[in-house]
């Protein structure tokens, strides 16, 4: 049984696309980064409807499976991701067929760390911060 989580991000809420097959993996991640204070913005199990996906919900940051509905596809939606300027965090449970990702903010291994989801999520937020034109500072 998952334990609730109670930190949020001090950067801020981000707003994540889970893309991941099964169903009740993607339930897991999603109730985890709302857990975080995040928003959900949507899963896609297929490659083939990523790029739809993003230009529809605007993602800051995606979660990402190797292993899809169309196959070991997830590489290449971190690619594409990437040339769009969404960051990606790998989360599979196939890292054993996995080819390098420099693209990848994280590659997490399933069943996911909450800890470690949570501070690749924070480190995104913190990225998209430092990036922002008018990032909020601390006083």
């Amino acid at each position: 049984m998952r334990e609730k989580m109670t930190t949020s991000t001090k950067t801020g809420h981000l707003r994540v696309m889970i893309i991941e097959d099964n169903p009740l993996i993607a339930l897991d991640l999603q109730l985890q980064i709302e857990d975080f204070g995040h928003v959900f913005a949507g899963r896609h199990a297929r490659s083939s409807s990523v790029v739809e996906g993003v230009a529809a919900t605007g993602p800051d940051v995606a979660l990402v499976d190797l292993y899809l509905a169309d196959g070991r596809t997830g590489a290449l939606v971190v690619h594409e991701l990437n040339k769009i300027g969404v960051p990606s965090i790998v989360v599979s449970g196939e890292l054993r067929h996995h080819i390098e990702l420099p693209e990848a903010i994280a590659v997490l291994e399933k069943p996911v760390d909450a800890g470690l989801l949570e501070a690749a999520l924070e480190k995104v937020a913190q990225n998209l911060q430092a990036h922002s034109p008018n990032p909020t500072r601390d006083k």
